[in-house]
């Protein structure tokens, strides 16, 4: 399965005071994907498995039956009785299937997975079994389809069926209904969900609208209501965004779900890391939001992919929207570079967002994207970027408005230089 891009750093300075202290790097995810192809990956069964795929798929089709009528019986009817922690499990899940008002919500068994139950002949023992399997939901004003799934499930025959044994192996992407304890926040802004402090979600729950309306005003009406997941730990976090066993101390939220070119995104929520996001100041976490709900703006209104310099640019540029940032504060590492002479040969490549050292790379991309936006205006931007994210070329998209790439990066470069104090260089 393809997992989405790797933590990205982003230092957000703002009014003379670094926002998540001189202990953290705030960074920000905002293009995590879960592709078509990891859901539609699996091997179709062979003749011999049919029948026993045929005998888990009924037992889906009997917990989706449950959640739709709201029976906490039959949801938890199919149960292994000795996997006692499942038990526990699956009734927070079914009551946070209520809290936050599934809809639609899908199960398909895809394939038995290799393992001592399934011989070699294709015939599948009592053992116990994986099976693959893909879920879909809706929640209710967000999503406009169906928010697609992946989980791994362990079951065991008992008698002619099969009960279920565990949901907790590495192929499950966690959501939202999964964390324990969940409570749910509505307001006109959008959606807050989570298993965190109440204190906490009424927090996020707040600054949403304020968050949401300083995209708008750039970018445009939301098409939905934006959601937002707010785990209790750091581990939660990880096991939503698909980074269980990676470093996730330095991401301080990602913007999730699936993306298919030549489509919006399906199923986005931003999913905040509660370490971080504790670390940072609530001017920060503003900032945060901000960013993260720019992204889902522009991955519910643009089918195809654009460079991450205009994609993470645009989204540091719009998260600092009417605050005093002083470049040489929030950019200090970039800035003395290129006073000492080391001026940046071209714009900011992908790659260069990947990985612990990229921080530079978010500086770049953002001090790029203000200059467009001071030197054409923000509407002029926005139709940039929406023609880019439409299928066009930036090359293209630049070009109507007089510029080429060599243009753009030799007018970069003498912006970098007024910022950083360097000498300037005449502009051909």
């Amino acid at each position: 399965m393809t997992s989405p891009r790797p933590r990205a750093r982003w230092w957000p300075v703002v009014l003379g005071f670094v926002l998540a202290a001189s202990l953290l790097a705030v960074a920000v995810l905002g293009w995590g994907r879960l592709t078509a192809t990891d859901l539609g990956a699996a091997t179709p069964a062979g003749r011999s498995t049919t029948t026993a795929l045929a005998g888990v798929q009924e037992l889906l089709d009997r917990r989706v039956a449950a959640a739709r009528s709201g029976d906490a019986s039959a949801w938890l009817a199919d149960l292994d009785p000795s996997a006692t922690s499942m038990l526990d499990r699956q009734r927070a899940l079914f009551r946070s299937l209520r809290a936050l008002k599934v809809e639609g919500l899908t199960l398909r068994a895809e394939r038995f997975l290799p393992g001592p139950a399934v011989r070699a002949d294709g015939t599948v023992g009592d053992g116990t079994a994986r099976v693959d399997a893909v879920g879909a939901w809706t929640l209710p004003g967000v999503d406009a389809r169906p928010a697609p799934f992946a989980v791994e499930l362990t079951v065991r025959r008992q008698g002619a069926g099969w009960v279920l044994v565990d949901d907790t192996a590495v192929g499950t992407v966690r959501q939202a209904f999964d964390l324990p304890g969940l409570q749910v926040r509505r307001t006109a802004a959008g959606v807050v969900a989570g298993n965190a402090s109440a204190a906490h979600l009424d927090e996020v729950a707040a600054d949403l609208a304020g968050a949401r309306a300083q995209v708008e005003r750039a970018w445009g009406r939301l098409a939905h209501l934006p959601a937002v997941v707010v785990p209790r730990t750091e581990a939660e976090f990880a096991s939503l965004t698909r980074r269980t066993g990676q470093d996730t101390s330095q991401v301080a939220a990602v913007t999730y779900g699936m993306l298919e070119e030549g489509s919006t995104a399906r199923g986005d929520r931003v999913v905040v890391n509660p370490r971080a996001w504790s670390q940072s100041t609530r001017q920060g976490r503003r900032i945060v939001l901000a960013h993260e709900l720019t992204h889902l703006a522009v991955r519910g209104s643009t089918t195809h992919p654009v460079p991450q310099w205009l994609s993470e640019g645009y989204a540091v540029h719009r998260s600092y929207a009417g605050l005093q940032v002083d470049p040489r504060q929030a950019a200090p590492e970039l800035l003395d570079a290129v006073a000492r002479g080391r001026l940046p040969t071209s714009l900011p490549a992908d790659a260069r967002f990947e990985g612990a050292a990229s921080g530079t790379a978010y500086d770049e991309a953002w001090l790029l994207v203000d200059w467009l936006a001071r030197t054409y205006g923000e509407e002029t931007l926005r139709r940039v970027y929406r023609e880019a994210g439409a299928g066009g070329s930036v090359e293209e998209a630049l070009g109507r408005i007089g510029l080429s790439e060599t243009d753009l990066l030799v007018r970069w470069q003498q912006e970098l230089r007024r910022l950083a104090g360097a000498p300037q260089e005449p502009v051909p």
